[in-house]
């Protein structure tokens, strides 16, 4: 049952930065309202640490409160935005004083060259090591939801989520009109999703967040071009279920009622469990959740009774569709974004070489350049022609397409693409801002652009067993366009997350062989024309 209570994943708090300007309404929503269930207190985050490896939390233990937090942050990849006036990680939502919920932000916000950008993919984000702390760190007083968080895998690797796996699992949980399902329903999807996931430990779909100013120039959505855009799509992670609960009548007994009437309710061995359960429990609260959760042990009758009589609790339908003008701006700021400029001198001239090298190597998918830039035009590319990881179009069914298009389309229709053609390739992604949107292919694989346009050095580091690399957070490589990795030989492969591995489910480095045939003064020409963009 538990492991249909997963994630919930999006939206967060902001106010005027220090000079008092205004932030844009959809970042004011994105960091001043909650609109989801995973919530900690701000004492519980500065505590974490505690969950770290002995030797990590020996650091921790050592460090001042100032240096304390900034391990915090760059252990779990998270990043502040000056611009919010406060402290708190961009990846939440809250103000001083009130809970932290994680939001969009969390995935899509990064930094380059020391700056927090918006949009920017999060390269350095620790989402399993995150969530998972959290909920150890909350020990008995975690929800069914939390419960839920330490049975899937949120991302294998740093900066790589299975933001899709989200939707998908919290998609089961909803009837079409974003209602919650009866505790059957969400039993159901739970068990479905409970053998979806055990059979895939590994994760289902790491995937690289993509930079949020792509939206603009494109009519569809997601690497299979399968959503017609919509700010819908946001509304995925707001949808989860965060703990059952006594229906009413049932839960005043349970929390005040005389032990005959639990007798004739739960009878007399499950009643004198509850008695003893009640006077231990700190809070109503907790009681009741410990209530639910003793069950687990009860016996097969004893636990359909309890299904009798508990519902479902969490952010309602009505709630979610309360907020359509919320989730409206946040989709305008998005659609406002623009890159980032590149940072450094670009050898003009250079660029203009790397120009005509681009409309002849790369203009067919990604748009040709006239002189202001490519002119993109959406291409889905072939699995057999692309040979990227083909995971991602290959593991989504037309039962989650189908889904997702009644959730999209409760009041409106919003073209959802047959999952036949969908699962055809990827479409091709504009590339304004490409230069600091490191690492590249959907799964993050690749952590240059030279990497990527130098197919054979590529190659045969994959068939050495050897495209193994690690990064230093917040160094990027102004030579090969991209983060400053190291390579590692076969003999260095561990389990570790802060590895990019190829051999890891979803994260082939093959593929992508378009620039194959251009030499390294080609490609020093083509990386500079790729700076302007």
């Amino acid at each position: 049952m538990t492991a249909a209570l997963l994630l919930l994943l999006h939206l967060g708090p902001a106010a005027a930065g220090p000079d008092d300007a205004p932030l844009p309404a959809g970042l004011r929503i994105l960091y001043e309202q909650p609109m989801q269930s995973f919530s900690l207190e701000r004492e519980l985050f500065e505590d974490l640490w505690r969950q770290w490896p002995a030797e990590q939390r020996a650091r921790a233990e050592a460090a001042d409160a100032a240096t304390r937090y900034r391990m915090l942050l760059d252990h779990y990849g998270l990043h502040l935005d000056p611009r919010r006036g406060n402290d708190i990680p961009a990846a939440f939502s809250g103000v001083p004083g009130s809970p932290w919920t994680l939001n969009c932000l969390a995935c899509h916000g990064g930094s380059v060259e020391g700056t927090f950008v918006p949009g920017l993919p999060n390269n350095t984000l620790m989402l399993e090591d995150l969530v998972t702390d959290v909920a150890r760190a909350k020990g008995k007083e975690r929800t069914l939801l939390e419960d839920g968080m330490l049975l899937a895998n949120m991302g294998h690797t740093i900066g790589v989520t299975e933001a899709t796996l989200f939707g998908e699992l919290l998609l089961g949980l909803r009837q079409p009109n974003l209602d919650l399902k009866s505790v059957a329903g969400v039993t159901a999807a739970g068990v479905a999703n409970a053998a979806r996931m055990a059979a895939h430990p590994d994760g289902l779909l790491p995937l690289d967040a993509p930079a949020w100013w792509q939206l603009r120039d494109k009519t569809h959505m997601y690497l299979d071009g399968s959503v017609q855009r919509n700010h819908r799509t946001v509304m995925q992670f707001a949808l989860g279920i965060n703990d059952l609960v006594f229906e009413d009548g049932v839960r005043e007994t349970l929390l005040e009622g005389d032990p005959a009437k639990l007798r004739e309710l739960f009878g007399e061995a499950r009643a004198a469990r509850i008695l003893a359960l009640r006077e231990a429990a700190p809070s109503n609260e907790s009681f009741e959740r410990d209530v639910i959760r003793d069950f687990r042990d009860a016996g097969l009758l004893e636990r359909a009774s309890l299904l009798r009589r508990v519902r479902t609790n969490g952010i309602t339908g009505e709630e979610v569709r309360s907020w359509d003008d919320e989730f409206e701006a946040i989709y305008d700021f998005i659609l406002d974004l623009a890159p980032p400029p590149y940072p450094r001198p670009i050898d003009r001239d250079l660029a203009e070489t790397g120009r005509g090298l681009f409309n002849q190597t790369c203009a067919e998918c990604h748009g040709r350049d006239t002189g202001s830039g490519p002119r993109y035009r959406p291409k889905r590319v072939a699995l057999d022609r692309v040979v990227t990881d083909p995971l991602y179009p290959t593991a989504l069914d037309q039962g989650f397409r189908d889904r997702l298009e009644g959730f999209l389309t409760f009041d409106g229709a919003i073209e959802v693409v047959p999952d036949a053609e969908a699962d055809r390739g990827y479409v091709a992604p504009p590339l304004r801002g490409i230069w600091a949107t490191a690492p590249y292919l959907h799964n993050g694989s690749v952590p240059t652009l030279e990497d990527l346009l130098d197919y054979d050095t590529r190659t045969a580091r994959i068939e050495a067993g050897a495209h193994l690399w690690t990064f230093e957070p917040g160094a990027h490589d102004h030579e090969r366009l991209g983060l400053q990795a190291t390579y590692l030989t076969p003999a260095d492969r561990t389990a570790d997350p802060r590895l990019h591995d190829s051999e890891r489910r979803g994260m082939s480095a093959q593929g992508h062989d378009f620039a194959r045939d251009l030499d390294a003064k080609e490609r020093r020409a083509l990386l500079e024309y790729l700076k302007t963009l």
